[in-house]
């Protein structure tokens, strides 16, 4: 069977602090793009993930082999599977690449096995393998809170062209959030909604994970002033992935033909 894992971009992401066990607390609105990861599931006789990024088939803690085995021995599961992952989402980029690979394998495996688990039962095994994952279940645009297990779907659609720009940086999401050094509040599901429905964008995104990845990375911090001329732009997550939203169609020839040796590809928010 063939499934397809949404990447995922945050268009707002606030730090709100930190809980009683030192984790971060957020508030984001999160949707999912037509960019995607492509997984193709096989039984064998032993469960095995293997990935079309090389580097990535040597993994000493392989989150989605990880996740598997656990699906396997959880629900007691006799039949074994070999995952082969096409990754087209770029690695260490705030696309949730690697969440929406787990998370697909959970959805997949609960339907392939008729398991019938509920949202609630997926996100318990999913947040061990990340605070994306939760989200990454769901396809809908959504006000995702604490440290990424509450999920609330919004009411409303946002109808633009997302462009992705990607300069090839890996960035370390343990380091970004070690340099955060202020919080801010959190905007209401209701507050958001006002906002796309008067097209506020430019005070709808905004992340408080820039300024310290810009510290770290001064190039973000650049690639994002150069392409405030072509729509509202964002980083989604800890970077370094900048997300532009715009109406104008040629914007993409432009900035393909400013940075030819970047990742820069088209795309719309699922609905």
């Amino acid at each position: 069977m063939k499934y397809k894992a949404f990447a995922k971009i945050n268009l707002r992401l606030n730090v709100l602090g930190k809980n009683e066990f030192n984790y971060h607390n957020l508030s984001m609105l999160n949707a999912k793009i037509s960019l995607f990861d492509e997984l193709e599931i096989k039984e064998s006789t032993s469960n095995k993930v293997e990935y079309s990024v090389d580097s990535l088939n040597n993994l000493e803690n392989d989150i989605c082999l990880n996740a598997l085995n656990e699906l396997v021995d959880k629900f007691k599961i006799e039949k074994r599977y070999h995952i082969y992952i096409k990754k087209n989402i770029p690695l260490g980029a705030g696309l949730g690449g690697g969440s929406s690979d787990v998370a697909c394998i959970i959805n997949a495996i609960s339907e392939l096995n008729k398991l019938n688990l509920t949202l609630e039962e997926k996100i318990k095994i999913g947040i061990k393998y990340g605070a994306d994952v939760p989200y990454c279940l769901t396809n809908d645009l959504s006000l995702v809170e604490g440290i990424g297990e509450k999920i609330t779907k919004l009411d409303v659609n946002i109808n633009k062209t997302v462009i992705i720009v990607n300069p090839n940086l890996f960035v370390s999401t343990k380091e970004v959030f070690q340099n955060v050094t202020k919080y801010s509040k959190a905007l209401s599901k209701d507050e958001m909604e006002k906002l796309i429905l008067s097209k506020k964008y430019n005070q709808l995104l905004i992340n408080d994970l820039e300024e310290p990845s810009f510290k770290l990375n001064e190039d973000l911090k650049n690639l994002k002033e150069s392409l405030l001329e072509y729509g509202d732009v964002v980083m989604s997550g800890s970077g370094s992935t900048m997300l532009i939203l715009t109406d104008d169609y040629n914007s993409i020839t432009k900035i393909k033909e400013k940075y030819p040796d970047y990742l820069i590809k088209e795309t719309y928010i699922l609905k």
